[in-house]
C-alpha cells in the first residue's frame, strides 16, 4: 500500500500549425498567420463550413467562438504599437493551451480569433468560453518591465440552429458584438 516509485511521461509539444494539419486530416499547405503562428481566415472559414456539412449530414454538434481583445486601441496608444503582436501571441497561445485537441483554433481578423469547438453541444458553449475567458484574464503580459493583462469579448454560436455559413457566423459575431456593448471580458452565446 505504499507508494514506492513514480512515474512521468513526455510527450512533444505540438504547434498550432502541425495540430491545424492533422485536424483539418490534410499536408496541404495552410497560410500561418506571422504574428501569432495560427491559420488565417480563410483556412478557418472552410473548416466552419465543412463542420456545417457534417453537421447537416449526421447531427454531430459543434459550436464556434469569436474572440476580440478588449481594449487595445488603448494599448496601442499607451504602450506603443510594438506591443499589438505580444498582445496577440500571448492571446493566442494561452486559448490555444485552453482548447481541446480535437478543437480548432485560428487568426480571424486584426485583433480576433476564432475556435471550432467540435463536440460541443449548444448548452455548452457559454461555460467553455466563460473558462478561456477566466484563464486569459489572468495571464500576464511583460513589456518593457512592466506586467499587465489582458481582456477578451467572446461571442459564440451553437451548430443547433443550422442554417447557411453566413447565418452562422452572423449569429457569433452579434453574440460577440453583445458582449462588446456589455463592457467586453464577457461571454455571450446564442444557441
Amino acid at each position: 500500500g505504499k507508494v514506492i516509485g513514480a512515474a512521468e511521461s513526455f510527450e512533444k509539444n505540438q504547434s498550432a500549425s502541425d495540430r491545424t494539419r492533422r485536424q483539418a486530416g490534410s499536408e496541404e499547405i495552410i497560410s500561418l498567420d506571422e504574428v501569432t503562428g495560427l491559420p488565417l481566415h480563410e483556412f478557418m472559414e472552410t473548416q466552419v463550413r465543412k463542420n456545417l456539412a457534417k453537421f447537416a449530414e449526421d447531427g454531430l454538434p459543434f459550436a464556434i467562438l469569436v474572440i476580440q481583445v478588449d481594449g487595445m486601441d488603448q494599448f496601442r496608444s499607451n504602450r506603443g504599437p510594438g506591443v499589438v503582436p505580444t498582445i496577440l501571441r500571448v492571446v493566442a497561445q494561452t486559448v490555444e493551451n485552453c482548447l481541446r485537441p480535437t478543437d480548432l483554433f485560428g487568426h480571424w481578423s486584426g485583433q480576433q480569433f476564432l475556435a471550432v469547438l467540435k463536440d460541443c453541444k449548444e448548452s455548452e458553449v457559454a461555460s467553455v468560453g466563460e473558462r478561456i475567458r477566466k484563464i486569459v484574464s489572468r495571464s500576464k503580459i511583460e513589456w518593457w518591465g512592466d506586467a499587465f493583462s489582458v481582456t477578451c469579448a467572446f461571442g459564440g454560436a451553437g451548430s443547433g440552429f443550422g442554417g447557411s455559413l453566413e447565418q452562422f457566423l452572423e449569429r457569433a459575431e452579434k453574440s460577440l458584438q453583445e458582449s462588446i456593448a456589455n463592457g467586453g471580458n464577457c461571454v455571450t452565446a446564442r444557441t
